[in-house]
């Protein structure tokens, strides 16, 4: 019977642990970079539904959301009160946040006499507004900045019931009937710990016979017409100018908006 090698053993112990540990290492260097299917659907999600509308409430023929793209770069700086407080509010009435106020803030409202008729607001809780906020920027804080010129909404807070106020306001809708805006996700990466979205935007035009997809919002470049259905011509994504929305990683582990740059 062979007598049991005790070191040989250990030798191959110690070997098979380091294998293991230089698999660990190799695996996350592989995977360092890789975005998880999770953050890829909530990012894509809040870039398609909020960070491309952000300009949205304008007055122009898009509905106010050409108005971002005729920046080479924004940044969460450069954004007004208002188109943050206005992008927080369309998050609020797509998610499950409770934004009303309490029964005895709004009689207080309706009875305070600083607006004309209550009933001509919207009315979200100043709470749900910073959680919204916080959620999209990452921020619990934020600029107090005069409303922009040409923006269709006026926004008020008011501090003795800790609400903000929208109502339309005076300025003249120049949307364009037939006019529209579509976009087509390229790709979202991992750059330096933060996700970059990638995406192609188009300018839409259906005068009820053609839909036409253009590369401009006055339409002297078009990329695709005759078209059946309001659909990106991904064949001819290329044509398009592109924008990457920058998205960096909060101390909760979330990803909020930091900038979008259009990509040259």
């Amino acid at each position: 019977m062979k007598k049991f090698d005790a070191k040989k053993l250990l030798v191959f112990i110690i070997i098979i642990v380091i294998l293991v540990a230089l698999g660990f290492v190799i695996l996350k260097f592989v995977n360092k970079d890789k975005v998880s299917e999770t953050d890829k659907q909530t990012v894509e999600a809040n870039v398609t539904n909020y960070y491309l509308n952000l300009s949205k409430g304008y007055s122009t023929v898009y509905d106010g959301l050409d108005v971002l793209y005729s920046y080479d770069k924004t940044t969460f700086e450069d954004l007004s009160e208002q188109e943050i407080i206005y992008t927080a509010i369309n998050y609020l009435n797509e998610s499950d946040i409770n934004y009303t106020i309490s029964a005895d803030y709004m009689y207080g409202l309706k009875n305070s006499k600083a607006y004309s008729n209550i009933d001509d607001y919207h009315i979200y809780s100043g709470e749900s507004v910073r959680q919204a906020v916080k959620e999209l920027f990452g921020v619990d804080t934020f600029q107090d900045t005069a409303t922009p010129v040409n923006f269709m909404y006026d926004i008020f807070y008011d501090e003795n019931y800790d609400c903000y106020l929208l109502k339309r306001n005076n300025v003249e809708d120049n949307k364009m009937d037939g006019a529209s805006m579509d976009y087509s996700i390229i790709s979202t990466e991992n750059q330096d710990g933060k996700l970059v979205t990638t995406v192609a935007i188009a300018y839409v035009y259906n005068d009820g016979e053609n839909i036409m997809y253009m590369k401009d919002p006055e339409g002297t470049q078009v990329v695709a017409e005759n078209l059946e259905k309001k659909e990106f011509p991904t064949d001819k994504i290329d044509e398009f100018d592109k924008y990457k929305f920058t998205l960096k990683q909060t101390q909760d582990k979330k990803y909020v908006f930091e900038s979008v740059e259009k990509v040259k």
